[in-house]
């Protein structure tokens, strides 16, 4: 009788732990991500091989129509990065003038870390592209674009 008496005080405890965890709100991933070191090419003309796996390389049409939608490709890395369970691409991001446009969480034992994402602009604008590598964090390119 006394250990069912300890694992119901344990079980509620635990239950009322975890409620207030939730009402209290945890940190979010974004939060977390907010905090985190950005890291981006030194010398993008001499990049590291380090940097030539990590940094998302950002493809777009020569042209573009204000208005008409267009791809923008983001592979990770000039070096294609490797997707095994071990070292991995855990998400691929856009922003359009710091505004989201776009994310796609990836899978180890994908091919490769290359998505397309169709966005329109009014107007110049700057795309950034974020990617988190599982072992070495949080890593971002930017592009300017124009309009013609």
């Amino acid at each position: 009788m006394g250990a069912d008496v300890k694992r119901r005080e344990f079980l509620l405890t635990g239950s009322t732990v975890l409620a207030a965890g939730l009402f209290m709100g945890v940190p979010s991933v974004r939060a977390a991500e907010s905090e985190m070191h950005v890291f981006t090419a030194k010398d993008p003309a001499n990049k590291s091989l380090s940097e030539q796996k990590h940094v998302p390389v950002i493809e777009v049409p020569e042209r573009l129509t204000k208005g008409v939608p267009f791809p923008v490709t983001i592979t990770v890395g000039e070096v294609i990065h490797p997707m095994v369970k071990e070292h991995y691409i855990d998400y691929v991001e856009l922003f359009v003038d710091d505004k989201p446009a776009g994310r796609a969480t990836l899978t180890p034992g994908q091919n490769a870390p290359k998505v397309t994402f169709f966005i329109t602009v009014e107007g110049p604008a700057t795309l950034r592209a974020r990617e988190f590598c599982n072992l070495h964090g949080l890593w971002e390119e930017t592009r300017q674009v124009t309009i013609g």
